[in-house]
Formats: structure tokens, C-alpha cells, sequence
């Protein structure tokens, strides 16, 4: 049961990361984007 408890912990930091890298790599290409422009 414990390791049932870890796996879905591990499940759930796994998709924040991923959705925290996804946000910050959008970021980044904004920050260029906007940059070449001005």
C-alpha cells in the first residue's frame, strides 16, 4: 500500500515537472520573441 502511496506521489510531481518545464521553455521563447521585436 505504501509503495501504491509513493508511486501516485511520484505520478503527480512528474506531471508538475513536467508542466513547470513546459511553462518555463513557453517563457523563455516568449522573452525572445518579445525581444526581437522591440
Amino acid at each position: 500500500m505504501e509503495n501504491l502511496k509513493n508511486y501516485v506521489l511520484d505520478k503527480k510531481n512528474h506531471n508538475l515537472n513536467l508542466v513547470y518545464h513546459s511553462y518555463s521553455v513557453f517563457g523563455i521563447a516568449n522573452v525572445k520573441y518579445i525581444s526581437c521585436l522591440l
